[in-house]
Formats: C-alpha cells, sequence, structure tokens
C-alpha cells in the first residue's frame, strides 16, 4: 500500500511468520501479504490493515502487531474498532494477537511490569477473534510420550496425537505468588513474557460474550475479555518447542541465503501470539472452505466469535479438559480446556495489582480484588489466560454447521429508488431493511460496489430495529456498476447479501494537491523524534520527508486522528514528483509514487533514512521547488501542487587532532610533516566534503586539498578525516598551525584550533670508526668520530651548535668540538676512543639545542677470529671391509694470531664408521701450517653366512590389543619407527616391509604376547612350562655391492614351538613378518647412496604367540660396497671451511 518500504528487520519477521504459518495451517490457500510505509501520522501497520479492509481483499485477515489501549487513546481505539466493525460488517473474518506480554501487554519485554494490568486496543474489540497463546505442557523428559523420533514420510508430521497445554508464560510468576520472590535481577525468568489476556477498559461485554451457558465467562465483569482462543506461542520454555520459519534476513541480514531442509541454513525458531493469530486465520479460511461446501453455501463468516462462544455453550468442558484428553484417542472436543498454569507476569513492589507492596521488591500481578490470584489463572471453562482454549481443527470446522442461524431477507434502496446520476462526493441516501423484523435483526451492514470483478466496500451502516437510514458521500467514480449490502448478521441471524441497486455514473470531482516538507529531530539519548511540519527552510543533513496529500476540492484530508477513519472517499493513483524541474534518485524518490490507502505518499522514507542511513535521500544545498502531479483515478481529476524550500549548508567543526613531526609537536624546517585533522558536522546527510587549506600563522603552506567524505553520517553524526603533508620555513622557533575547511554546497566553512609547534633546523650526521676491524683478544684500541653538519654558515654566531653527542655502548669520555666544515657552515665533531671485546654496533647520538634538531648515526666495529684455509692431501685409497682408510689435509692460518679450530664430519657418515681426527682439535700460532690425518676403520663383514645364539629367555612384556587405554603409544611408536626406516632409506623390500607391519616392529621394540615374564624351561606337553627356542639367521651374501640384494633367512627351532613373528633388524630397526613352519625372509638391498656404504649388522628374533619362549639370533654384518663424498671440516669462531673427499669401500 503505497511506496514500498523495503526490508524493515522485525517487522519483516513478522511478515514472514503470518505468511508461513497462515499457509501451512490452510495449505493451497491464496496468501495475499500487504504492507506499507510508515507516514509522519501513521503507522504502517494501520495504513496495511485499512487496505485490506477498504478494498475487501480476502474473507479472512490477520494482524500480530499490537497496541496497548492506554497507550492508544481514544482515537486510537476508535479508529481499530471501526475499521473491525467495517471489517466484519463486510464479512471478513479478523484474527489479532492479544500479545506477548501476559497480563500487562503494555509492558511486554521488560524485566517487571509497572503500569499494572493491561490490554491491546487493537485486539480488543468486539469485532475481531483476539488469539492468545499455549505451551506444551511437557518436558524434554517426556517429549516421548507424546512424539515420535521420526518423521512421517508425507506429512512430514511427528507428533503422536494432542500434546496437553497450559498458558503461554516465560516469567517466573508461572509458578505463582512466591514465584518471582528473591531472584537475581540476571534470572531470564524476570520478564514481562507470555500469552496476554485481560478485561478491557474500554468496551462493555459483547452479547455472545455474555452467556451463563458458557462455563467460565465472567458474566457479571461487564468487560471485553480477551482472549476468545488460544493456540501453541512458546519459544523459549522448559517445553523445548517452538515454531520454525523460514527467514534469512533474521539469520544475516547482510548476506541471506536460501532456506534449505538438509543443511538448516536460513531457518529461525520463533514464537508469541504472532504465531498463534495466523494460525487461528488459516483455520477461519479452512472453515470458510467447508461452509462454502454447504446446500446453503456461507462463503464469508465475518466476526467468527457469535459461532465460537456458540460451540463453546454446546460442550461439556469437563469431557475436555487438556490435561485429561488421552494423546492417541479421537474425541469430540471443539475446545481443549487448559486448567493449571496463568499468564501472570513479574512486577515491580508497590506498583498497581502487585502481590508484592514494598518499593524494591517483585511480587507477580494479581486479579484486583483478590491479592492472592495471580492474574490470570487457567481455570476450567473460559478463562483471562487462554479464552475458550485450545481448538481440535478439525472438530471445530466440522461443527461450524451447528450453529443454527435464520437467512433474513435484506433489501438496499439508494437515492430513493432514483437513478444515480451523481459528480463524487455527493451525498446519497441509502436505505437498509433486514425482515423478519422478530426477533429483532442486530448489528451492522456494509455497502460493496462491484465494478467488474473488483468488489470494495465504502461504508457502514448500523441497524436500529432491523433498519438503517442515512446518507452517503462514498460512491466511488464510475458508470454502470451495482452495489449491495452485506448483512453481517448476528446471534439469530446468518450473513447474508441485499439486491444489487445500479449506479448509473459517478462522474469524478476536483481534486487538489498539497506539497509539504516535514523536518525531524531525534534526541540521540532518549530517541524521541519532534517533528516540525511545513517547514520552508532547514540545514542539509536534516531528517525529513516530502508529504504529498491529495484530497478533494476543500483541502481537508480524507482521514485525520479525529475521523474513524474516513471523511469522504479518499484519492487513489499515484503522483509524479520533480526537484527544479528534474527526477531524483529512485531509490529514494520513486516516481511516479503511489498514494496509500488514505490518499498520501511521502518520499523519501524518514525510515529509510533511519534504518538504511541513505546519505542520497537528501536534497543538496540551495533553493528547491518541489512539484507534484497527481494522476487522477475515477472519482478525482488530476491536480498539480508545489512547494518551494531552501536548504542551507550545515555547520562544521574543523579539529586539528595532532602533527606527525619529527616528535611530538617538533618539525624539521624544509622537511614534511603531516597533519591530521577531522570535518565533523551533526546531520544525517553524507559527510563534509570540499577542500582544506594549511596555515602557519596567516601564511598559506599547503592546500587546498580535498577531502573526501568518509559515507553517510550514522546516528546524527559524521565526519571527514583528513591527512595533509606540509613544510614550514624561516626560522626556528614556534610556529601557529591551523585547517581551514573552505565549506561547500552543502557544509559551512569552519577553521581548526591552532597547534604550535617547534620548529627546528634540520641536521645531517655521520660517524666512522678507525679501524673499523679488529681481532679477538689483542686489545686494539678504535676511534670513533662523529660529525653533525648543519646548513647555516659560520659567519652567524647565533646559530652555532650547542648540545651534547653520546656515544651508547661506551661510557668512555667526549671531546666536541663546534668549526666550519669546508663549506662554511657550522659543523659539530665529536670523538671518543673505545677497546671493544667483541663485535659491537655504537650509536652517536646528538641531542639537538634549541635550534637543531637531535639526530643519530650508527658505527660498527667488528672483532673477529683469525680466519684459516684447508687443503686436501692425496686422495684416499679404497678401503676394504675390515680395515682403516686414512686421509690427510692441511690447516694454514691467514695470520699469526693464536687460534683453535675443531673438526667433524659434518653430512651423511659412513655406517657404523667413526670419524677419528689427529690431532684434534687444532692449535694454530704464529702462521704454522699443520697437517691433520683423518682415520676410517670400517667393520669388517661377518665370516659365517649364518649367525645363532644359545635358547635364552627374554622377558615378555604385557601386550594391549587395540581400544585399551596404551593403543594410542602403539600407534605413536610404531609411526616413529616407520618413519625412522624411511628417513635412512634401508633396502626396498625392507622398506616395503615396513609400510605393512609397523605395528609389528612395535611388538619387537616393546615385547608382544599375553602374559608375565618367562617361567622356568620345559617344552610342551600337559602341564609343562614354557618351550625354549633357538634362533638362526642366514644371509645369501655378507657383502653387496650398489644396487645389490641378499635374503635373509630366520629359522626357528623346534619348529612344534614356532608360531608367532621373526623380527629381522638393521642396525637395531627392522620389520617383522609371520613365521611359516619355522621360517621366515626378507630381502635386504644396497641402494648405494651416501648414508649406506659401510657396514651394517643385523640379527634375528623370535616373538611367540603361544606358550614358548622368545630368543635371538646371534649379529651378521653385511658390507654395502660402493663410493660417498664425505664432508670434513674446520670451525673457529664464525669461520668454517670443508672438504669432501671420496670414500670408498670395498
Amino acid at each position: 500500500d503505497g511506496p514500498n518500504p523495503g526490508i524493515v528487520l522485525g517487522a519483516e519477521t513478522e511478515a514472514d511468520l503470518d505468511v508461513e504459518v497462515a499457509g501451512a495451517v490452510a495449505k493451497n490457500a491464496q496468501i495475499d501479504l500487504v504492507v506499507a510505509a510508515p507516514t509522519e501520522t501513521t503507522s504502517g501497520d494501520r495504513l496495511a490493515a485499512e487496505y485490506i479492509v477498504d478494498n475487501n481483499l480476502a474473507p479472512v485477515m490477520s494482524m500480530s502487531f499490537g497496541d496497548c489501549e492506554a497507550d492508544l487513546g481514544a482515537g486510537g481505539n476508535a479508529f481499530f474498532n471501526s475499521l473491525w466493525e467495517q471489517a466484519a460488517a463486510q464479512g471478513t473474518s479478523v484474527s489479532i494477537a492479544t500479545g506477548d506480554g501476559g497480563s500487562a501487554t503494555c509492558e511486554a519485554g521488560a524485566s517487571a511490569a509497572m503500569n499494572g494490568l493491561a490490554v491491546s486496543g487493537i485486539a480488543s474489540t468486539p469485532f475481531n477473534v483476539a488469539v492468545g497463546g499455549t505451551d506444551f505442557n511437557q518436558t524434554s523428559l517426556n517429549a516421548s510420550t507424546y512424539w515420535n523420533s521420526t518423521n512421517n514420510a508425507t506429512t512430514l508430521e511427528s507428533a503422536d496425537g494432542y500434546i496437553p497445554e497450559v498458558p503461554w508464560n516465560l516469567s517466573c510468576a508461572s509458578a505463582g505468588l512466591q514465584g518471582c520472590s528473591g531472584l537475581p535481577q540476571n534470572s531470564p525468568s524476570l520478564v514481562v513474557g507470555g500469552g496476554s489476556g485481560g478485561q478491557s477498559t474500554v468496551y462493555s461485554k459483547p452479547v455472545w460474550q455474555n452467556g451463563p451457558e458458557i462455563t467460565g465467562t465472567p458474566a457479571t465483569d461487564g468487560h471485553r475479555d480477551i482472549p476468545d482462543v488460544s493456540l501453541f506461542s512458546s519459544v523459549g520454555s522448559s517445553s523445548d518447542a517452538a515454531w520454525i520459519i523460514c527467514d534469512p534476513f533474521a539469520v544475516n541480514p547482510l548476506e541471506p541465503t536460501a532456506c534449505s531442509l538438509y543443511s538448516g541454513t536460513g531457518y529461525v525458531l520463533i514464537g508469541g501470539t504472532s504465531a498463534s493469530a495466523p494460525a487461528i486465520a488459516g483455520i477461519m479460511a479452512l472453515v470458510d472452505e467447508y461452509m462454502a461446501s454447504q446446500p446453503t453455501p456461507v462463503t464469508r463468516q465475518g466476526n467468527p466469535n457469535y459461532a465460537l462462544y456458540y460451540l463453546a455453550s454446546t460442550e461439556n468442558y469437563s469431557n475436555c479438559a487438556s490435561a485429561a484428553v488421552p494423546g492417541l484417542a479421537n474425541n469430540a472436543c471443539t475446545f481443549y480446556d487448559i486448567t493449571s498454569g496463568n499468564n501472570s507476569v513479574p512486577c515491580v513492589g508497590g506498583s498497581p495489582n502487585c502481590s508484592a507492596t514494598t518499593s524494591g521488591s517483585t511480587g507477580v500481578l494479581v486479579e484486583t480484588g483478590s491479592p492472592s490470584t495471580p492474574a490470570y489463572p487457567a481455570t476450567a471453562g473460559y478463562d483471562l489466560a487462554t479464552g475458550l482454549g485450545s481448538i481440535n481443527v478439525t472438530n471445530l470446522v466440522h461443527n461450524w454447521t451447528s450453529f443454527k442461524r435464520t437467512a433474513p431477507t435484506v433489501t438496499l434502496q439508494l437515492n430513493g429508488g432514483a437513478a444515480v446520476n451523481i459528480t463524487h462526493g455527493a451525498s446519497v441516501p441509502v436505505s437498509i431493511n433486514v425482515t423478519p423484523s422478530s426477533p429483532v435483526p442486530t448489528g451492522d451492514a456494509s455497502l460493496l460496489e462491484t465494478q467488474g470483478s473488483t468488489t470494495t466496500t465504502f461504508n457502514t451502516f448500523t441497524l436500529s430495529n432491523g433498519s438503517a437510514s442515512g446518507s452517503t458521500n462514498f460512491l466511488p467514480g464510475g458508470s454502470s456498476y451495482t452495489v449491495h449490502a452485506h448483512y453481517a448478521g448476528d446471534v439469530n441471524y446468518s450473513p447474508v447479501d441485499s439486491n444489487a441497486v445500479p449506479v448509473n455514473s459517478v462522474s469524478p470531482e476536483a481534486s487538489n494537491t498539497a506539497v509539504s516538507v516535514t523536518t525531524y529531530s531525534v534526541n540521540l539519548t532518549t530517541g524521541a523524534v519532534t517533528a516540525q511540519p511545513n517547514a520552508t527552510s532547514f540545514p542539509y543533513g536534516t531528517l525529513y520527508d516530502i508529504r504529498m496529500v491529495v484530497t478533494n476540492s476543500s483541502g481537508t484530508p480524507c482521514v485525520s486522528s479525529t475521523t474513524a477513519p474516513f471523511a469522504y472517499p479518499c484519492p487513489t493513483g499515484s503522483v509524479s514528483f520533480t526537484d527544479n524541474g528534474s527526477t531524483l534518485n529512485s531509490n529514494f524518490f520513486p516516481s511516479p509514487s503511489t498514494l496509500n490507502t488514505e490518499g498520501l505518499t511521502e518520499v523519501p522514507s524518514i525510515l529509510a533514512e533511519l534504518e538504511s542511513r541513505c546519505g542520497g535521500c537528501f536534497l543538496s544545498g540551495g533553493s528547491h521547488t518541489l512539484s507534484a502531479t497527481y494522476s487522477g483515478d475515477n472519482s478525482y481529476n488530476p491536480s498539480p501542487g508545489s512547494a518551494t524550500i531552501t536548504i542551507t549548508p550545515a555547520p562544521t567543526t574543523t579539529t586539528l587532532t595532532s602533527i606527525n613531526g619529527y616528535s611530538a609537536n617538533v618539525v624539521v624546517i624544509g622537511r614534511t610533516f603531516n597533519i591530521n585533522f577531522d570535518v565533523s558536522a551533526s546531520d544525517w546527510g553524507e559527510s563534509p566534503d570540499g577542500n582544506a587549506t594549511v596555515f602557519d600563522g596567516t601564511t598559506p603552506i599547503a592546500g587546498p586539498l580535498g577531502v573526501l567524505g568518509s559515507g553517510n553520517c550514522i546516528s546524527g553524526q559524521c565526519g571527514s578525516l583528513g591527512v595533509i603533508g606540509a613544510t614550514v620555513s624561516g626560522a626556528s622557533g614556534p610556529h601557529s598551525i591551523t585547517v581551514e575547511f573552505d565549506g561547500s554546497q552543502n557544509y559551512v566553512s569552519s577553521v581548526s584550533n591552532a597547534l604550535v609547534v617547534n620548529a627546528l633546523y634540520p641536521t645531517t650526521m655521520s660517524a666512522t670508526a678507525n679501524p673499523s676491524t679488529v681481532y679477538v683478544g689483542q686489545n686494539t684500541p678504535v676511534t670513533l668520530t662523529a660529525t653533525v653538519d648543519t646548513t647555516n654558515p659560520a659567519s652567524n654566531p647565533g646559530l652555532k651548535p650547542t648540545g651534547t653527542v653520546t656515544f651508547q655502548g661506551t661510557s668512555s669520555p667526549v671531546t666536541i668540538t663546534a668549526m666550519p666544515d669546508a663549506s662554511g657552515n657550522w659543523e659539530l665533531q665529536a670523538t671518543t676512543t673505545v677497546t671493544p671485546q667483541g663485535t659491537t654496533l655504537y650509536t652517536a647520538a646528538y641531542s639537538g639545542d634549541s635550534n637543531y634538531v637531535q639526530n643519530g648515526q650508527n658505527v660498527e666495529v667488528a672483532v673477529v677470529y683469525p680466519d684459516f684455509s684447508v687443503t686436501s692431501g692425496p686422495a684416499p685409497a679404497p678401503i676394504t671391509g675390515g680395515q682403516t682408510g686414512t686421509f690427510t689435509f692441511t690447516i694454514t692460518p691467514m695470520t699469526d694470531y693464536a687460534s683453535t679450530v675443531t673438526l667433524n664430519c659434518a653430512s651423511a657418515l659412513i655406517a657404523n664408521t667413526p670419524c677419528n681426527f689427529s690431532p684434534s682439535p687444532v692449535s694454530l700460532n704464529n702462521g704454522v701450517p699443520v697437517t691433520v690425518t683423518l682415520s676410517l676403520p670400517v667393520p669388517p663383514p661377518s665370516s659365517n653366512l649364518t649367525a645363532m645364539a644359545a635358547p635364552r629367555r627374554l622377558r615378555r612384556v604385557p601386550f594391549n590389543s587395540p581400544g585399551r587405554p596404551a593403543w594410542w603409544g602403539l600407534s605413536v611408536i610404531a609411526f616413529m619407527a616407520a618413519l625412522m626406516l624411511t628417513l635412512r632409506g634401508r633396502g626396498r623390500s625392507l622398506r616395503a616391509a615396513v609400510a605393512l607391519a609397523s605395528v609389528g616392529l612395535f611388538c619387537f621394540l616393546i615385547g608382544c604376547g599375553g602374559g608375565g615374564g618367562a617361567g622356568g624351561g620345559g617344552g610342551g606337553g600337559g602341564g609343562g612350562g614354557p618351550v625354549a627356542t633357538t634362533t638362526t639367521l642366514t644371509t645369501t651374501s655378507t657383502k653387496l655391492a650398489p644396487n645389490a640384494s641378499a635374503t635373509l633367512t630366520a629359522n626357528v627351532a623346534p619348529t612344534s614351538a614356532a608360531s608367532g613373528n621373526a623380527c629381522f633388524l638393521e642396525d637395531g630397526a627392522g620389520v617383522c613378518s609371520a613365521l611359516v613352519n619355522g621360517t621366515a625372509q626378507e630381502a635386504v638391498a644396497n641402494p648405494g647412496a651416501p648414508g649406506f656404504v659401510g657396514t651394517h649388522f643385523f640379527a634375528a628374533q623370535f616373538q611367540p604367540s603361544g606358550s614358548a619362549l622368545p630368543s635371538q639370533s646371534g649379529q651378521l654384518s653385511i658390507v654395502f660396497t660402493g663410493s660417498m663424498p664425505l664432508a670434513v671440516c674446520g670451525v673457529t669462531g664464525g669461520n668454517s671451511h670443508c672438504l669432501s673427499p671420496t670414500i670408498t669401500i670395498q
């Protein structure tokens, strides 16, 4: 209705909830969602409700917004009473949420009520169904009693049947009078939250609610009581139940994603009577569908309360108590009577209707005149917590036909029976008569016009003695259409339509289009908004809207706070809009802009300005002629309108925040420094932009430079940050720096505060060391010299540099002299002497003085070790396994200073062969070379191909099977063993075995099998001790050339006991294989690569799986022949030199 309000968080969720719940209850029903942007006088929900009713949009409507009677005031209550009366008169069933504040609707969401009992005025009229809330009377502990663990494959339902209910109540008051006493202030149950209900202070009791035949109805209280009915509304309670809806914007408003049943994205859990109200609307759609299929169809039920309370009067409530209804049984109940719990809420001690009378304490709301009864308890029959109860939908729909009423005859006469040929707005006599006359028909009748396929309502009349007479000026423009009266019915008579009366012609009348501007100021502390209508001049960035109102020729709006709701038919159509003859940004100033149901439109939406921070919403500074042209409709002719406004530049404040010079408020003459400033304003538009200039006193020293705005203002505050580089010139001393913002079309110029900086002449500095390198232990003195140069002539004694020069890293005295340099400028020279014992970085620091800036420079003195060189001797001869090879080399000092050289073999070593140096370490002195001999003793190969050892008992360690606590340790150690073998790169077959049997390797390392340590000897046979075993290892060769291989065979005797694994060890690590007839084999290969050449030691170990004792073979030595480079290195201090002789093993 009217301009699109866009996505408004919160309201958007309410809309999603209403549409999805109503559509879920009434599957395949047409659901129309009506949204409207708020205006300066009317909220969007009211405008949308007006649109639905005035356009007779649907036979059922729901609304989930609320406002308590006290806040609505007389005008607001009259508005909704008139609107819902019109809806009921035309046959529309209206379902309204009672609210989520329990018995204190005015204060929903607060921690405690302060104003006593209250109900929503939107829900309390006698012309709508007021819908409260219930909760499942279950906990997660007994949920299986009522729910299946899986969903029905077709319907997706999972409930077994009816689930007992209580009033929905999130508060501590649900526990009774003392439920809120002594709770901490942050307790989550200290909340005004639950299904609302209570007594209206505006409306008296309707006739359909005033029946003693309905159990529990307070017939003597004289008030309209709500709710009428209730449905499940819970979220966040102990029942762990809630409604689920698809609302991607509520989940992530910045990046909403489509809802997915599989991933669960986009869905939210929600509750409140905002869910139960559209559910009732969906149920009424089912009723309409069912009643339309009856022999005497009734497609519109109007106010459902006549039927609801009639059906309640016929029910035996004692058989339909919620807690007593079996979950799986069929039953005849229309309403489930909820008889336990309440909808009372916490209250501030001493406040109206509070059980606690002491200020500072917390009580619960209690009934008027009954301080011991929480307001309000669920009781047998009707109560103010849940109304008539919750609903058995199937029974309600099918029992609706039992509400028997007489179908009356309704006659309508317009214009005294004469033809209707008028100009729109002219008054036409109306006469409506409903018969029979006994009992006397009561209630309302509405006038509806039908043009083509569209039917709309335009007047409502209340019957007196079965008839209504008067006049209407609401006949819509058009020709050759019909008007009929719809009688809404009452307790005795059903709804029915009158005869159709033709209207010949209603020609359009003159219209008037008015353009005005309303400005708004916002108190950022309280959030209060103050409106200033008919503004003609205001600063840029002021919150405003342009209001275009189309009226009849009188210029009086069709609706106001004193008309409930309309004085005459509101114009429809649209208004085209220009500013100084041009259209504006269509996102904020749509043209044409659709009139809302009250005949007006506003651009841009004030809500959009506040919510979206739309800097582009704001007109720029200057004069603006705002022109609007109304398009006209069947009832009104087109008309123009205009207004002229002036937008003045907004004031600004420029603040110089800091200067990033040499140091705090110190700058160097001739060198660029940064000036940081901001230009701020208190408005809602876009941040200030324009130019800024930097001044030194009155002299501009930088700029003008453009200042870029930082985007839209936020919460009425905005600023633009700026950084400008500037330099000062002239003499040293204080300089006053300011920044001037030059202003723009939208902002006034401003000058910043002044920051005084101290300007100093620049200096350059150098530092030297003589000598710059000395040797360790020589205690050589070094002279450090620092020079500070200036650009000022030495002929000016007033600019002679003073101050101090220090050398950080030494406490030696410093000599400082000021003198002219080679160019005749002042120079400061400082010297000192040091004796470094290690490499040292010295920092020469000049302190500066009143004319010159401080400075500093580093100089390093290196203290080094004497270097040496390494020269290779003759190439080493091949070494036969079992022999010792040698290699000689010479170390020559490069100075006469003494030093010590340590020796090592730095790369991959020869297997099982140490590097023996002689001498080691090497002492150098007086420049004399030293010859070093490297000895390499290679172990011999085994003389036999077989190795065995005498039987011996090996201790067996209990083995933890997978799943026991130690298993993770097996995995770790087995992995490390496999990694070790891989890194060392044994033969291909052996490495392959590692990958397949890493756990077997671990068995060798810690022992496998069950039982404890070995017992005494003995063989097999019943009752004897463990069998002793012997393990023999055999190789096919004890010397392997590169790429050659040998086969290792392990034999365990006796074979009758050889059940288990044989583990093959190479240099202490290996793999295990299962024994077959006491024998296992593995292949070993020589890859011929560095790190493999040399002698390797092999053994085999038997790991029994039965009662035999483990055993281990003797050792076999196998020589891997080949050549490899061996890195031989000498190191002293930071100096290192290496040789790489080739070593051959044969």
